[in-house]
């Protein structure tokens, strides 16, 4: 008679990879996530440099817009920080889209009065 318990030597085997490569594809999913959330937390600072050159392209319009004579469309605060105005429609629907840029971040901004 045959002993049935010795044809199962390698199942522990088995299962023990089957388990690591669970854990490393778990281990390597959360370290892609954390790279990224490292990248966008890096970039912070650069977003809020753009998000202000944005806002400061739609005060600068709207103060031409009252005083008249300002070109906006496009203006460099600093090497690297820079604004582009569009308009369009006139008051009461006139829209003023502005988009601010420090180095390769872009943050735009609408404003319709």
């Amino acid at each position: 008679m045959k002993n049935h318990k010795n044809n199962q030597k390698g199942v522990s085997l088995l299962l023990t990879l089957l388990i690591m490569a669970a854990v490393l594809s778990i281990a390597f999913g959360l370290s892609k996530l954390s790279l990224g959330e490292i990248k966008i937390s890096r970039d912070v600072g650069k977003s809020l440099i753009a998000y202000y050159a944005a806002e400061a392209g739609v005060e600068c319009q709207m103060y031409a817009d009252r005083i008249g004579g300002l070109d906006c469309s496009h203006v460099c605060l600093e090497p690297g920080i820079c604004y582009d105005v569009e308009v369009s429609g006139e008051t009461p629907n006139r829209t003023i889209e502005s988009s601010g840029s420090y180095q390769d971040i872009t943050r735009a901004v609408e404003l319709t009065y």
